[in-house]
């Protein structure tokens, strides 16, 4: 997407009609309306990212004559979660099968949050310890997933990709 103050959304190329090295294929390069100004000085910023992509996505499901319940079911659910994205990693099974830890990634605009999270077979959070913050790439947050294992039936740990073994772990009592 191609956001700037146009006059209307606009489908410029395909990567069907136009393929290029920037461009994956089934891709598409929008002109979409948006006030810069307006979004650096709003504090609901995600709120109007996820507007602008919505309305994006329904004029090219309009213009391409797709099935528009899917985009906006999706736009619904985020609204329903208020934004608020997270990742949460493959969980890991007690020694004692009584407990389980994954780690938990929460996504923002400007950062990414890395939690180790313990639950009981229940669902329910028994411990959640900050991990790390880190910039907005994936590569950053995965340094510090090299590997999740429990070291006893009360102590779960998240390694970091490092030479030597570093970790952060939680204990319970």
């Amino acid at each position: 997407m191609i956001c700037g103050s146009f006059k209307d959304y606009k489908l410029i190329s395909t990567s069907k009609e136009e393929p290029d090295i920037l461009f994956l294929e089934n891709t598409y390069e929008l002109e979409v309306l948006f006030s810069y100004s307006e979004f650096e000085n709003a504090t609901n910023k995600k709120k109007i990212l996820a507007d602008t992509l919505e309305k994006a996505m329904l004029y090219l499901c309009e213009l391409k004559n797709w099935d528009s319940q899917l985009v906006k079911a999706t736009f619904k659910k985020m609204k329903e979660k208020e934004y608020k994205a997270e990742i949460k990693g493959k969980t890991k099974l007690s020694p004692d099968k009584k407990k389980k830890a994954y780690p938990l990634i929460e996504l923002d605009l400007k950062q990414f949050t890395l939690y180790l999270v313990v639950e009981d077979n229940k669902r329910n959070i028994l411990d959640k310890k900050l991990i790390a913050e880190t910039d907005t790439y994936l590569e950053e947050v995965s340094y510090h997933m090299r590997e999740l294992k429990w070291l006893t039936d009360h102590e779960a740990a998240l390694f970091k990709r490092t030479h030597k073994p570093v970790y952060t772990s939680i204990q319970l009592s």
